[in-house]
């Protein structure tokens, strides 16, 4: 009977890695391949949700910047009408003196 070298290998006793036969690393790294592409896929699903998410969030951001610069005009405007009733109304209150 003729001893090759990967007849231990192909015959381990599964007790620890180190003793598995061939056909149970093979299992083991299929198992390990099938977990790792699933939490791929998962990843990818993830960065596509998160990459819609920034783009929804971007134009949501742009939305309310347009909205911030029409409040300035409004309140600048609303500032420049307060400064001008402050104006006619020290105006107002010399008159009184004369």
């Amino acid at each position: 009977m003729s001893h090759t070298p990967c007849a231990g290998a192909e015959a381990g006793d599964g007790r620890d890695e180190s003793n598995k036969s061939l056909q149970e690393r093979l299992a083991d790294a299929t198992n390990a391949q099938t977990a790792a592409d699933a939490e791929a896929k998962a990843a990818d699903i993830r960065a596509k949700h998160l990459t819609k998410q920034a783009s929804e969030q971007r134009r949501a951001l742009g939305a309310k910047d347009k909205e911030a610069s029409r409040l300035q005009a409004e309140l600048a405007a609303a500032q420049r009408a307060v400064d001008k009733c402050q104006a006619a109304l020290e105006v107002c209150a010399l008159c009184r003196y004369l």
